[in-house]
């Protein structure tokens, strides 16, 4: 799980951790805990704070598998338009 960028998220949507656990229904202990633990985030897990921060289907992907996602500008060659 990439925490920065799902800490960025909340932050985008003007959440704080507590207030985004209160409206995930836990308390603030459980969602450190899979923060510190991500191996122990749920299918349901993932989709009720997906749903929560709206994120895009590429979104979900980078902040809980970014180990799959696949984003690379390598193959582009810098090219004169003129």
């Amino acid at each position: 799980m990439d925490i920065t960028l799902l800490k960025e998220y909340m932050e985008l949507r003007g959440l704080t951790l507590e207030q985004f656990a209160h409206a995930l229904g836990v308390k603030k202990s459980y969602i450190c805990s899979r923060i510190k633990y991500p191996e122990r985030l749920s299918n349901q897990d993932i989709l009720a704070m997906a749903d929560l921060l709206n994120l895009r289907p590429y979104e979900i992907t980078n902040v809980f598998f970014p180990e799959e996602a696949i984003f690379s500008l390598s193959h582009l060659k810098k090219t004169s338009f003129f």
